[in-house]
């Protein structure tokens, strides 16, 4: 995850900041609700503070994650995700919260992984 202080936010950070997903960041970008982004190659970014005044923007990151969120802070795939759940690296997903199939608390993510043996 970003640095809370970075003026740059990408399409994960800033639908996070605003509380929505990334296709509802789309729908409002296309529609004119949310400045355009500045284009670097393939990516996009907005200026924080260009967005902040949003309604519903926060810097505070909330405490779940999807699974494509996980995955991404881990650096794999969400099919490996899953495999280390089976696994027992990371623990199951909670459903039905904050209207995710799939959530993950990331408090509970960290006490999980503290947990195992290093090495």
């Amino acid at each position: 995850m970003r640095d809370s202080r970075s003026p740059l936010l990408d399409p994960h950070d800033l639908a996070a900041a605003l509380g929505i997903c990334t296709s509802t960041l789309r729908a409002r970008w296309r529609r004119g609700v949310i400045p355009r982004p500045l284009r670097l190659g393939h990516r996009r970014y907005w200026f924080r503070d260009e967005v902040q005044h949003l309604p519903g923007f926060s810097d505070e990151r909330g405490d779940r994650v999807t699974g494509p969120r996980l995955a991404a802070m881990l650096g794999v795939g969400i099919t490996h995700v899953y495999h280390l759940i089976a696994g027992g690296y990371l623990p199951a997903p909670d459903h039905g919260v904050e209207s995710h199939r799939a959530s993950w608390s990331i408090r509970t993510v960290v006490s999980h992984l503290k947990k195992l043996p290093r090495g």
